[in-house]
């Protein structure tokens, strides 16, 4: 494929670019576009290395090469990692490497996509997709507020502010899928967002969620969440039941305060952020029953396990 002189499904102008020298990211490649169906755009997609580009067939010859600077990358919108586009293998299906199956699993959005908590790892869609991004932080608290491991250049600008508890803002068959990865947990009231996210996908429209696994996480020493807890919290909404969640957290997740009343009172009093709800691939498949038979009629849902002993999270998919 000559990138300069072929329309890949809309972009035009595609090319590498290669990060140089002294950038910390130097020797990585970039596949970047500069338009769009003709129409003037900036979008670049983070590619782990040369290996990922050629697994889907791609070559860098296939492309112009370039040198950039972080700065001129940086005046590029940051848009996943690599989008899926024709040469999506299947063999990324069965692999026990999460990027690629995260890739696997990208290929399946197609269309116009809202993804929830992208932060410095937005997930990757098909090529012909669009992503908005919404977060309830802004762009500034969220660079402000960035852990070791991220680059204050590779997160998602959010479009909106928006949290996934609260979908009212959208309208219904809205959307072609959603996707949030690693926020469910973080929701007091996950059956309400599954549910919500039902109204405004289109039929036929994907919910993605990638789920920490308990057992895997620092949430192991926590029991996992009952589905009638669950169900309390979406029929019969209490604030206060939130408070056995963060008497719980600073219990087993943060053990040296746990004797602190005050603290966890006042965590809980500013809804401060933490993993409310647990779940093992076995437990999120009883909620994801109970909120087919019971609220919403998704027409299929599946449970995708980790992909491997060191994987953390396994992924729930709703289809409509």
């Amino acid at each position: 494929m000559g990138a300069t002189d072929t329309n890949f499904c809309g972009y035009s102008e595609l090319f590498i670019a290669e990060a140089t020298a002294p950038s910390e990211k130097a020797g990585t490649y970039f596949l970047c576009s500069k338009s769009y169906h003709n129409v003037a755009c900036k979008k670049r997609w983070n590619l782990y290395s040369e290996q990922v580009l050629e697994s889907h067939g791609f070559g860098l010859v296939d492309f112009q090469h370039l040198y950039w600077s972080d700065q001129e990358l940086g005046e590029y919108d940051y848009q996943g990692y690599l989008p899926m586009g024709l040469n999506c293998s299947d063999r990324f299906r069965n692999s026990d490497d999460p990027v690629l199956f995260r890739l696997w699993l990208g290929s399946l959005l197609k269309g116009k996509g809202l993804e929830f908590g992208a932060g410095a790892n937005p997930f990757p869609v098909a090529m012909s997709s669009f992503t908005i991004y919404a977060d309830r932080f802004s762009m500034e608290s969220l660079s402000n507020s960035a852990y070791p491991g991220q680059e204050v250049n590779c997160f998602v600008a959010p479009h909106v502010i928006a949290d996934m508890s609260d979908l009212s803002a959208f309208g219904s068959n809205s959307f072609d899928y959603i996707v949030a990865s690693h926020v469910i947990e973080h929701l007091s009231d996950p059956i309400n967002a599954i549910v919500e996210s039902h109204r405004i996908l289109k039929k036929g429209g994907r919910l993605l969620l990638a789920v920490p696994s308990k057992d895997r996480t620092f949430d192991k020493s926590r029991p996992c969440t009952p589905l009638a807890h669950l169900v309390d919290d979406y029929e019969r909404y209490d604030r206060a039941r939130d408070l056995s969640h963060y008497r719980e957290w600073f219990s087993l997740v943060q053990p040296s305060n746990s004797n602190d009343d005050k603290m966890v009172n006042e965590a809980w009093e500013c809804n401060a952020d933490i993993h409310y709800h647990t779940w093992t691939v076995e437990t999120f498949i009883q909620l994801m029953n109970h909120i087919k038979v019971s609220y919403a009629q998704f027409s299929h849902s599946e449970v995708f396990p980790e992909v491997n002993p060191d994987s953390i999270e396994f992924y729930a998919c709703f289809l409509k």
